[in-house]
């Protein structure tokens, strides 16, 4: 007998199964960390509660030893704001090749730039990097644990953009002294009409000492992701035809347009309408691309289910860049990254509800085309 099961079919099965998977993850990791040994507390915070004056500022010379590399003056003068940008804090493009996110006077600043130390020494000791070896063996712990985050870290080397290094003298962002940022690879780059989509992974987007104030304000402005795993930032999409677009062809999606996204079916209309698939048009080259896309999001859960037992990654982003120009559309052309590590936090068995919003987007992502 012949089961045929029709769009809605498929839209309530999602739900359905998003619903039990969150309820099971919830009473799955309760009993999961009441199994781990969290006695040693440095590696249960922040990658900086420990840190002495000295080692920061050892790690702010480093950085500034990597940016007088690519701004030998440190002149931004030339920087203009990013014309692709979809959410986060602002940030500058520097001609096509890097982008310069600028950087507060708290702490946050500096725990993105530890966080981005840290990686880049590992991705360049094959090489003789120039970070000093004390800095990165106090950045990524003590004894196994040095062994441990390192390989986690070069296995996400490649699901980064490449960091080089930190601008002008301090890290503050002030009307009356240039601004102060980090520089990084513009992921746009090469992208004639880049269609970008940032993704707020995790079930949660505080620090668990964050205030309760600061829980409830977040818990509010999205209470599906606790569903989802995730929520959607914002997206830029190149649709010259769409009379929405504006004057250069796209459509612009901002974090508003993300927190109505309120049911499973919701979201696959939400990537439908990113990846641009239409039911009247020939989506073959598309449909492929978002296959490679899922291949590499399934990679990337293999790295942190398999490599990942001490970091978390709270309010790190997911970003994902495919050409919108249909003429140049090409399966292979799409990138995948991570961004925002201003909060990641050294955490006994890794990062579940990361590894949980992956598996919600890949489900939906196949459930598209």
């Amino acid at each position: 007998m012949e089961i045929n099961f029709n769009r809605d079919d498929v839209v309530i099965c999602i739900a359905v199964a998003m619903i039990t998977c969150g309820l099971l993850y919830r009473s799955w990791i309760r009993s999961y960390s009441s199994k781990i040994n969290i006695n040693r507390k440095e590696f249960d915070g922040t990658m900086i509660n420990e840190y002495t004056k000295k080692t920061r500022a050892q790690v702010l010379q480093s950085a500034h030893v990597r940016g007088k590399r690519v701004f030998p003056r440190n002149d931004l003068s030339d920087a203009t704001s990013m014309k692709h940008q979809v959410g986060g804090h602002p940030m500058l493009s520097f001609g096509s090749e890097y982008v310069i996110k600028l950087l507060t006077k708290d702490d946050r600043g500096f725990r993105e730039v530890l966080f981005y130390e840290a990686l880049r020494s590992i991705a360049d000791r094959s090489g003789g990097g120039i970070v000093n070896s004390d800095i990165a063996t106090r950045i990524l712990g003590r004894d196994a644990d040095i062994q441990r985050n390192a390989r986690l870290l070069k296995a996400l080397a490649t699901f980064t953009a490449k960091y080089h290094g930190i601008t002008s003298g301090a890290l503050v962002t002030d009307s009356d002294i240039p601004p102060t940022g980090m520089i990084l690879s513009n992921v746009t780059a090469g992208f004639q009409k880049p269609c970008v989509l940032d993704i707020k992974m995790g079930q949660t987007t505080y620090e668990p000492d964050a205030t309760l104030e600061k829980k409830q304000s977040q818990q509010q402005k999205y209470p599906e992701q606790q569903i989802f795993g995730f929520r959607v930032i914002g997206m830029n999409v190149y649709d010259p035809s769409n009379a929405e677009s504006d004057q250069n062809g796209f459509l612009t999606f901002d974090k508003s347009f993300g927190r109505q996204l309120k049911s499973a079916e919701d979201i696959q209309k939400a990537l439908s309408t990113y990846f641009k698939l239409r039911v009247d048009e020939e989506n073959a080259c598309t449909v492929a691309m978002i296959q490679n896309v899922i291949r590499e999001l399934e990679r990337l859960r293999r790295v942190l289910a398999e490599c990942n037992d001490g970091m978390r990654f709270i309010a790190s982003s997911i970003l994902i860049v495919y050409e919108g120009a249909a003429a140049l559309c090409k399966p292979e052309k799409y990138t995948v990254k991570m961004i925002d590590f201003a909060h990641v936090r050294y955490n006994p068995g890794g990062d579940l509800s990361f590894i949980y919003g992956l598996d919600t987007i890949i489900t939906v992502l196949r459930s598209i085309f």
